[in-house]
């Protein structure tokens, strides 16, 4: 399992608009803004990851905030509103939409399940050669 980050992420406001909701939380832990751009990176790519792995429709719930915020050595809360205040994630009847996750997200989900539906029909046309081979 993958994911891909666009060689133009680090420049999307959104990203941008993380980096500067995300600095007063890094200010004691981090002290240079280079560190803090880098750190999150770590914070998106972390909350990728679990998505991909745990939350596969783009739906998270709470824990999944305060998990990455734990990994990161972040507060959760402080985590989660810089999320939505950048627009990375949205907040939709009682959970948090990774934005933009059925595009980019789902798009792997997709060929994965494609892939999955390819194998299992050349493992029924497989098993059905075999068994005509054996009545012959």
């Amino acid at each position: 399992m993958y994911i891909t980050i666009d060689t133009n992420f680090l420049q999307h406001p959104k990203f941008k608009i993380l980096c500067r909701r995300l600095d007063d939380v890094y200010v004691d832990v981090v002290k240079t803004s280079q560190l803090r751009h880098t750190t999150s990176l770590g914070v998106i790519v972390r909350l990728w990851v679990k998505t991909m792995q745990f939350y596969r429709d783009g739906k998270l719930d709470y824990q999944a905030i305060f998990d990455v915020a734990d990994e990161s050595g972040l507060d959760a809360e402080k985590l989660k509103i810089a999320l939505i205040e950048s627009g990375l994630i949205e907040e939709v009847d009682g959970y948090y939409l990774v934005h933009d996750w059925y595009d980019y997200g789902g798009k792997y989900n997709r060929t994965k399940e494609l892939y999955n539906e390819r194998q299992k029909r050349y493992r029924e046309n497989k098993k059905k050669d075999d068994e005509n081979v054996t009545s012959q």
